[in-house]
């Protein structure tokens, strides 16, 4: 996928830093929103989630990174809950 110059592809292991760098990003940025709600988790905490899920081979969940000229910019997390059934009324 690719809207000027933007570049979208599936995150890797070698996306590891700068996706703990980006999560704790958007956690500060909802801290300042609602201190009382939310927090900022521990980097080595996002580095563990980060490298499991990019290592797991199932299927369920999905990591993508944006791309503008060679440099990692963005990222989505796509994790299929484990309440599939509450939110759809489906298994």
């Amino acid at each position: 996928m690719s809207e000027e110059g933007l570049q979208v592809r599936p995150a890797a292991l070698a996306d590891l830093d700068v996706l703990v760098r980006l999560r704790v990003a958007n956690a500060e940025a909802h801290l300042l929103l609602d201190p009382e709600t939310y927090r900022i988790p521990e980097e080595a905490a996002v580095r563990r989630h980060f490298a499991a899920v990019l290592i797991e081979e199932s299927g369920q969940h999905a990591v993508l990174v944006a791309e503008a000229t060679g440099r990692v910019v963005g990222m989505v997390e796509v994790l299929r809950s484990r309440f599939n059934r509450v939110i759809t009324g489906r298994q």
